[in-house]
């Protein structure tokens, strides 16, 4: 289930993916009431689970079963917990609208440097998120050697996670700073790096109807479950809408490289003929590019003249 969609998130259960003598993980703690009502609360209930994450991630080179297990159902709480304080800075921020009040304790004022909004008292979380650089730890933890279905239900509880804060009103000021994007960028490397011989091993077996299991490649690295490139394939077109919403980040994040619109256009191409939610969901994001061509030059240039797009549309 996807983190914006209102619920928590599914945890994992130890007795699917553990080894059978494995004894079971103990279940993340469930979160309090006044997690939902008290901001510092939630900021020091995401912190304990955050410093329980990294003590798993960093006292063992080649994390057991159970580590794992521990360390997933760790990152659906903080995901949660962030879900929570970001629909609380929303429904703030809506009040303070209707009450006419032009300074909310929570929006973006333009003439205050932007992390000053993110370190509100209402934001405790996704303060640490930043201060910490937790996304980047996160993306190193799941580079650790475990098994296959550890390693992608990892990067699918980061997908998650980036869905959730790329679906709040501070997803703008979150695309301008370098420890959201860094990583963000770097874990859709992972999957830019082996989306084509995941496609070709889905094109070998009928298009893509595997369900969810995660199977290994011929070159020995492990390919994404159907869920997982569903999640991916959500945050691209969540990445693509925003980019199409602001000319500015759009060339914030053109310029910087032309190597990150090229990263995410091609991701979106090799899934264009999927069938189901992933090949829709890529299509809508494909139609975010197009809106973008139409804005930007040198945009609609590299669709036109540098990408694999035209050739794909040719073979329909």
């Amino acid at each position: 289930m996807s983190a914006l969609s209102g619920g928590p998130l599914q945890r994992v259960s130890a007795s699917s993916s553990a080894p059978a003598h494995s004894s079971p993980a103990p279940p993340a703690p469930r979160l309090p009431s006044v997690c939902v009502e008290d901001p510092l609360v939630r900021g020091e209930t995401f912190q304990g689970h955050w410093e329980q994450l990294r003590d798993i991630a960093t006292t063992q080179a080649v994390p057991s079963g159970d580590d794992m297990v521990a360390v997933l159902n760790l990152l659906d709480q903080m995901t949660s917990l962030l879900q929570l304080e970001l629909e609380a800075e929303e429904a703030l921020f809506a009040a303070c609208c209707e009450a006419g009040d032009p300074d909310s304790p929570s929006g973006l004022d333009l003439d205050r440097d932007p992390l000053d909004s993110l370190r509100e008292p209402v934001l405790p979380c996704l303060d640490l998120l930043l201060s910490d650089n937790i996304l980047s730890h996160l993306l190193a933890t799941s580079r650790m050697p475990v098994e296959d279905s550890h390693a992608d239900q990892l990067r699918l509880q980061q997908l998650l996670l980036y869905e959730t804060l790329l679906g709040s009103r501070q997803a703008k000021t979150l695309l301008s700073h370098q420890p959201f994007l860094r990583p963000m960028l770097e874990l859709l490397n992972h999957f830019s790096a082996g989306c084509g011989d995941n496609n070709n091993r889905l094109a070998g077996e009928g298009g893509g109807g595997g369900g969810g299991s995660v199977k290994r490649l011929q070159n020995g690295a492990s390919s994404s479950s159907e869920e997982t490139e569903l999640h991916l394939m959500l945050l691209l077109n969540q990445l693509c809408k925003q980019l199409a919403e602001s000319l500015d980040l759009l060339d914030l994040f053109f310029q910087a490289s032309q190597d990150r619109f090229k990263q995410v256009f091609s991701l979106l191409v090799r899934h264009l003929h999927r069938e189901g939610h992933v090949g829709q969901t890529a299509r809508d994001a494909l139609l975010h590019c197009m809106a973008l061509s139409r804005k930007n030059k040198e945009v609609g240039a590299y669709i036109a003249s540098n990408s694999d797009f035209c050739p794909v549309r040719s073979l329909a």
